[in-house]
């Protein structure tokens, strides 16, 4: 079955570097599309506004079924430089499931306000 509302979870990152993490995902997008905007890792804007360096596509079509960008965002009170990390993910699609052991869980996005830290 094709996906058509996928979900990312992303999971606990490791712990190399000492600040705390948040995990951003952003721009999920289908084959053949582009994420022309967003925040790369450090908090770096690139897409509309950006200095020219990493401006445009560059790299950023989609060349599988689904694609996404997950990056770790540190409080703006800290360096915004962290160790690299690793963080496992699932992708399951937005609905209603039951586990082997029988029980019932729902996947899906629920709108919240944001904000800074």
């Amino acid at each position: 079955m094709c996906q058509q509302n996928p979900i990312i979870i992303p999971g606990v990152p490791t712990e190399h570097g000492h600040d705390s993490v948040v995990i951003r995902i952003q721009n999920l997008r289908k084959y053949g599309q582009y994420a022309d905007a967003g925040v790369n890792a450090g908090s770096v804007g690139y897409g509309d506004n950006c200095d020219g360096s990493d401006c445009g596509h560059n790299g950023r079509m989609c060349g599988t079924q689904w694609c996404f960008d997950m990056f770790l965002q540190e409080p703006e009170c800290l360096d915004q430089w962290h160790a690299n990390e690793e963080v496992a993910w699932l992708a399951f699609e937005a609905g209603n499931y039951i586990s082997n052991e029988g029980l019932e869980f729902q996947v899906g996005n629920l709108p919240v306000q944001g904000g800074a830290w």
